[in-house]
């Protein structure tokens, strides 16, 4: 739960969990800049400590651990991940232009 509510849903200060995860898999995930922003949520509250409450607690041992899992998880070879297209809402069709069932 906490992690869906705080971390999940995480939007402060110019860094968007959702973005951020996608800018980490689009770059290859490589880097530690996003596992040190997740660690500093989870840890302290913020995505760039210390943020008044310290700094993080076992901050490169998270981050080599984090390494550690999508070394195993993808056994060393990461898959090539293509860049998110942008979202845009549907276009609103004018009323009556929908087609009718069964035509």
């Amino acid at each position: 739960f906490y992690w869906m509510e705080s971390v999940q849903s995480y939007n402060e200060g110019g860094w968007d969990y959702t973005t951020e995860l996608r800018k980490f898999v689009e770059g290859g995930m490589t880097g530690s800049e996003f596992i040190d922003g997740v660690s500093g949520i989870v840890n302290r509250g913020c995505h760039n400590p210390p943020c008044g409450t310290g700094a993080v607690d076992g901050g490169w041992e998270r981050a080599e651990n984090f390494k550690k899992v999508l070394d195993v998880f993808f056994d060393g070879s990461y898959p090539q991940v293509a860049k998110s297209p942008s979202i845009s809402p549907p276009q609103a069709s004018p009323i009556g232009s929908s087609p009718q069932a069964g035509s």
